[in-house]
């Protein structure tokens, strides 16, 4: 999907979307989620989108 690596490293792995969701909604950390995880924390504004990929 990505032709490079990231800048960074992560220093937690969550193997649960939704966890990781609430995790980045708590302030707590950067992802790469999809859409359907997170659009009602969109809605409510606890989470914003900073990058809009689509495929």
């Amino acid at each position: 999907m990505f032709q490079t690596k990231p800048a960074i490293t992560p220093s937690t792995v969550i193997p649960n979307l939704n966890i990781m969701a609430k995790t980045v909604e708590m302030d707590k950390g950067i992802s790469l989620l999809p859409s359907y995880i997170c659009v009602d924390a969109i809605k409510e504004g606890k989470l914003e989108i900073k990058i809009n990929i689509s495929f």
